[in-house]
């Protein structure tokens, strides 16, 4: 049986005369949403401070995931999630910087939040191209739909006598190879949602329903804005740059052991029975001890400290070099991905009108099935352009973000 989300027994808080909580009892099970109701001054407040710790309690027992609030208190406040009535947040920082506080406050490093990072870079990833797969599907089956549309047609004509036997023959070649292809889109979303639900960390999952959202949120910083932000936020530089600050304070720490110092005590007292004393029984003495020499082992550390600050300083170089490179490509993969997503619009655009009319010049007669199945195929070649640019676009955009530092898709 599973140990309650929260168990409290004969739970009591005095304040001096005045109860505030008489001995209460309740079990809340794991998984279900639990709230207290009751008039100002009925003790909410007060249980609640209790069962998160930052109340203890005059009597009684309180567990929370299995804790008890007065023996396990940090292990309790591991646990839960609390969500203020007003607002708590340091609204002098931006919402990422909210974020990343209280990761470091539950010990979330800079190596942690790297990998964070790539995570969610690549479930990202994932998704889009999961995404792209149901495109790519549905686009091979409106290609199905026209082929069995122009099937019809050219079987309707054979009959008549209005069009050739290799008319038929070539719609049915192409209603074949559209078929094909959509067997084979169904085969590549399936994959893809294989590949989506391993980047989640989940094995056999239950059904669930994918929403589909080909909007691209708004990004509107240059170079220059995506550096300066980057520069702030990516862990690797943060780790960079506090070891080098380490590095420096271990050398001034080293220095100044080889200043000389000094050291004086002193003693006052008097000689006699009688207080206070006279002029003359008064005595005072010093000794003072000046180390200068403590041999070569004070040469080497500080030799040591100054090359592991250099060190230190090429791996922050190093760190700033390296993130500046991934920005820069980064940035020109987002707008070549943009352009090419205007280029392939306006190619869909001009193969819809250009399919359309060989598909009516077809119905009066004016044109063979070669002109249609041509138009039908650049249709679909345009169409699949359409589909990858607008990954390539979202992909390269979640790219970038990673570059920065963005713990977002």
């Amino acid at each position: 049986m599973n140990e309650p989300a929260i168990r409290v027994l004969k739970l009591t808080k005095n304040y001096n005369e005045f109860c505030a909580v008489d001995h209460i009892d309740f079990s809340v099970p794991q998984g279900i949403t639990f709230g207290f109701l009751g008039p100002n001054g009925a003790g909410k407040t007060t249980t609640i401070k209790m069962l998160c710790t930052l109340l203890r309690p005059t009597e009684g027992e309180a567990f929370v995931a299995g804790y008890d609030v007065l023996k396990n208190p940090m292990e309790v406040r591991r646990t839960i999630g609390i969500i203020f009535q007003e607002q708590t947040l340091d609204d002098r920082l931006t919402a990422y910087e909210n974020l990343k506080f209280h990761g470091i406050l539950y010990g979330l490093g800079g190596p942690y939040l790297e990998q964070r990072t790539k995570v969610i870079y690549n479930v990202a990833e994932a998704y889009f191209k999961f995404l792209e797969a149901q495109s790519v599907k549905k686009t091979k089956q409106s290609l199905l739909d026209a082929g069995q549309r122009h099937l019809q047609l050219a079987e309707g004509f054979v009959k008549t006598g209005e069009k050739p036997k290799l008319d038929l023959l070539k719609a049915q070649a192409v209603y074949s190879s559209a078929h094909f292809d959509l067997l084979k889109a169904k085969q590549d979303e399936a994959n893809a949602k294989k590949h989506l639900d391993a980047m989640m960390g989940v094995l056999n999952p239950p059904d669930y329903t994918i929403r589909e959202d080909y909007s691209l949120p708004p990004f509107n910083l240059d170079i220059t804005g995506a550096k300066a932000m980057a520069f702030q936020l990516r862990p690797q530089l943060l780790v960079a740059h506090a070891k080098l600050v380490e590095a420096k304070a271990r050398l001034t720490e080293i220095r100044t052991e080889g200043y000389p110092v000094i050291y004086a005590s002193g003693l006052l007292g008097w000689v006699g029975s009688e207080f206070p004393p006279g002029r003359q029984s008064w005595t005072m003495g010093m000794s003072l001890n000046w180390p200068l020499f403590e041999g070569n082992l004070l040469t080497h550390r500080s030799n040591e400290a100054v090359a592991l600050q250099r060190s230190a300083e090429a791996d922050e170089k190093s760190a700033f070099l390296q993130v500046d490179e991934e920005l820069e490509v980064s940035f020109r993969s987002f707008n070549d991905a943009k352009e090419r997503l205007e280029v392939a619009r306006d190619e869909v655009s001009q193969a819809e009108e250009a399919s359309k009319l060989a598909e009516g010049r077809y119905k009066v007669g004016l044109a063979s099935f070669l002109e249609v199945a041509d138009a039908v195929a650049d249709l679909a070649s345009a169409k699949q352009h359409e589909v990858e640019a607008l990954t390539d676009l979202r992909v390269s955009l979640a790219a970038l973000k990673k570059s920065i530092g963005i713990e977002e898709p």
